[in-house]
């Protein structure tokens, strides 16, 4: 018989993995799960310990990870639960690559990006190299960005193409929102942050800054996701 307390969830257990399968050894395949934001979502019944379930998750962007469902009741209620939990958490959790701000394009005069993407370097790259990692992802981005002030509906708005790059570095595997990470915290972030010599900085919300330095401007933010734990920074090329 199962007791009521043995039905109680704690929040999944989430590890990024390489491979998936239809087929294991020690579990079996229950049902998928439909959810759009990712490929495929399966459910599966672990042999021991008994009752408990997990989810393999392959995502749009080719990323695949096991979630810990916890012990379930039957295949239904583990599938209702897995539903539930990707429509909460997923998309914003596996979903890290973004545009430059269009607020730091237009703050930035052009050639921001020299000496930021040595500084941030300096800065980051040591860290995320000891913990295992050390490669520093960059994207140059063409964006239209609107140049006018709000106005009217009768009035024209004016937008201006402007080239921004995106560089990161990772520094842990995914971790559940809300939850710290304990290789690279925001307290470590934060700290790495005042290596920034002659930058002024402002924290706009927890975890986004946004630096000064003359006549240009920069954003570096600390991300926490279920696909890692990033440091993300952006500018005008």
């Amino acid at each position: 018989m199962i007791k009521l307390k043995d039905l109680l969830i704690e929040a999944p257990k989430i590890k990024k993995i390489k491979n998936v399968s239809v087929q294991y050894m020690d579990a079996e395949y229950v049902g998928s799960v439909d959810f759009e934001p990712v490929r495929k979502a399966w459910v599966y019944k672990k042999d021991k310990p008994k009752d408990n379930y997990f989810l393999d998750v392959i995502t749009k962007t080719k990323n695949k990870y096991q979630i810990d469902l916890g012990k379930h009741r039957n295949s239904e209620s583990a599938k209702k639960f897995a539903s539930g939990y990707l429509k909460r958490k997923f998309t914003s959790m596996e979903s890290i690559k973004e545009t430059v701000s269009h607020r730091i394009l237009r703050l930035s005069k052009d050639g921001a990006s020299k000496q930021f993407l040595r500084d941030f370097d300096r800065v980051f790259k040591k860290k995320s190299k000891e913990l295992g990692y050390g490669k520093l992802d960059k994207d140059v981005q063409s964006l239209n960005v609107q140049v006018s002030k709000p106005a009217g509906f009768d009035k024209p708005i004016k937008y201006e193409k402007m080239k921004g790059i995106q560089v990161s570095y990772q520094f842990d595997e995914g971790v559940i929102p809300g939850r710290p990470s304990y290789k690279y915290s925001l307290d470590d972030f934060k700290k790495d942050l005042k290596k920034f010599r002659g930058y002024k900085i402002k924290q706009d919300l927890p975890v986004i800054f946004t630096l000064t330095k003359g006549d240009f401007a920069y954003s570096v933010n600390y991300i926490g996701a279920i696909s890692g734990v990033f440091v993300i920074g952006g500018t005008r090329v």
